[in-house]
């Protein structure tokens, strides 16, 4: 059980929970971009309804 332990405590090991894993950034990326598309949404909404307001 030692042994197991010991792996997790090193950096490279896949285990290890400090290490930098590609699924990370891309849900990061994937998150980044539907919080840009619901405010793009927003944004164009309320200029639709603005829009509205003036016709």
């Amino acid at each position: 059980m030692p042994q197991l332990a010991q792996a997790a405590q090193d950096p490279s090991h896949p285990a290890n929970p400090q290490q930098d894993s590609k699924h990370g950034a891309w849900a990061k990326k994937l998150g980044e971009k539907f919080g840009n598309a619901a405010i793009f949404g927003a944004g164009a909404t309320a200029g639709l309804d603005l829009v509205d307001l003036m016709v």
